[in-house]
Formats: C-alpha cells, sequence, structure tokens
C-alpha cells in the first residue's frame, strides 16, 4: 500500500509537466583546448538578457545570440543540409564548415571574434517544424564541433528557438516514480 501511495505521489508531482513548454535556449560544453569555446560551460537564455535571432532559408539555419552592451556576449551558430533539402527530425548530418561545405551538410559555431578556418563534426536534429512556405518557425538540435578538425578541440552544443518541449508520456513518468522508489529504497537500507 505503501509502495502504491508513494508511486501515485510521484505522479500527481509530475502532472503540471504535461503542459507543453516552449524553449528557447543555447547551450555548449567545450574541451580546455577548444579555439572557440575555449573549455567554457555555458547555458544562454532570453531570461539573461541575451536576444536570439533565427534566418533560415530551405535547409539551411543561422543562429545568433546576442548580449553585446555592455557584455560584448555573443554566439553564432549555422547548419546547413547541404543539398537543400529540408530538414529531418531525428537524422545526424556529418559536417564540414559552414561557408566552405558545397553539397555536404554544414556547420559552424562561433563566439566573440573567435571561429575556423576548417572544422569537421556533426549535428542531430530533433525537432524542426516549418509553416507557409517552407518557413522554419522552431528548431531543436544537438551538435558536436572540432575546431579545425582536432578531436582535442571539441565543442558540444545544443540550440533550442520556439521548441515545443515534448510532453512525458505515461511511461515515462511510471519509470521516474520506479527509479524515486528505488533511490528512496535503496537509501533506507543503507542507514
Amino acid at each position: 500500500y505503501m509502495n502504491l501511495r508513494y508511486i501515485a505521489v510521484v505522479l500527481f508531482a509530475a502532472v503540471p509537466a504535461l503542459t507543453p513548454a516552449q524553449e528557447t535556449s543555447f547551450s555548449f560544453t567545450s574541451g580546455p583546448l577548444s579555439y572557440v569555446g575555449q573549455g567554457a560551460t555555458r547555458f544562454i537564455s532570453p531570461a539573461d538578457g541575451h536576444t536570439f535571432s533565427m534566418v533560415s532559408v530551405g535547409g539551411i539555419v543561422l543562429f545568433s545570440i546576442n548580449d553585446v552592451y555592455p557584455n560584448y556576449d555573443y554566439w553564432n551558430v549555422s547548419m546547413s543540409t547541404g543539398d537543400g533539402s529540408l530538414f529531418q527530425p531525428g537524422r545526424t548530418y556529418n559536417a564540414i564548415r559552414y561557408g566552405l561545405n558545397g553539397l555536404n551538410p554544414g556547420l559552424s559555431f562561433t563566439g566573440p571574434a573567435r571561429g575556423n578556418n576548417s572544422l569537421t563534426g556533426y549535428f542531430t536534429v530533433l525537432a524542426a517544424t516549418y509553416g507557409q512556405n517552407d518557413v522554419l518557425t522552431s528548431f531543436a538540435a544537438d551538435f558536436m564541433q572540432y575546431d579545425e578538425g582536432f578531436i582535442e578541440w571539441w565543442n558540444e552544443g545544443h540550440i533550442r528557438y520556439n521548441y515545443i518541449v515534448p510532453e512525458p508520456t505515461v511511461a515515462s513518468l511510471l519509470a521516474t516514480a520506479a527509479l524515486a522508489f528505488a533511490f528512496r529504497r535503496s537509501r533506507r537500507t543503507r542507514r
């Protein structure tokens, strides 16, 4: 009886999360040798005072994340399918530097006065919603960029723009409740 009551409380607490939430954010972590990320880890959102803008044409999307005055903090992320096709959610694109990519997928993550002459990497599209005339209205992707193609100069990032965060399923809520119960139980047995 106690176990069922505990699971019910956890599920009830998760119910407010069922309301779809919209997210706009940018985050990255980078290796200490990365020229662009310089070993930093950042999470940036409009709540921080940064503005987010997106320009999209077909299979190209360009993001600018800015808090120029007084902090001079700006970041750019560019992605391209290479062949002009629209972004496909669930697809991973192996990329080279955007702007030099030709018909290959392109990627570019740059920071304040820091960019690459060349790079390798990939990005995975989590969501891409198009409106009239194939205008991109929301987007979510994760990326990995290797500055100048060096594995040790890595940058891992996440971009979300007007992204509707998926609602949890009953199965995921039950799994969360089961994990919480198992954690609670393991803490009791260690005492």
